[in-house]
């Protein structure tokens, strides 16, 4: 994967595909998901799924974020026990984290699937 590619950022149209992909695979496995809306969460309750957040594009995302109103929402999963888990938008959400760590209102929107 060349650098650019790794730094492209998600964009509304991106986010309908993904969330599509993970509902088919989902139901690959047997589960029946269900998508729930755009809505919001304090990023204080997300599980990550990835180990590692890259430096260069968690700062171009806190960029687009404060200075060009760089606006999508993050995918979550809604699994056992109401444990929700980012499936896509890691640097997103710790931006969000980063900028909302001293703020009352600590939500944002989301893309959420919940599968029993």
């Amino acid at each position: 994967m060349s650098s650019h590619d790794r730094l492209k950022l998600s964009d509304r149209r991106d986010v309908d595909r993904k969330v599509l992909h993970v509902l088919s695979i989902l139901k690959m496995k047997g589960f029946s998901p269900v998508i729930m809306g755009e809505g919001f969460v304090d990023p204080f309750e997300l599980y990550t799924t990835q180990t590692h957040i890259e430096a260069d594009k968690l700062g171009l995302v806190l960029q687009k974020t404060s200075f060009e109103a760089y606006d999508v929402p993050i995918i979550v999963l809604i699994g056992e026990h109401a444990y929700k888990y980012i499936i896509d938008g890691h640097h997103l959400e710790h931006t969000f984290r980063i900028v909302l760590r001293h703020r009352d209102s600590p939500s944002h929107a989301l893309w959420a699937c919940q599968f029993c």
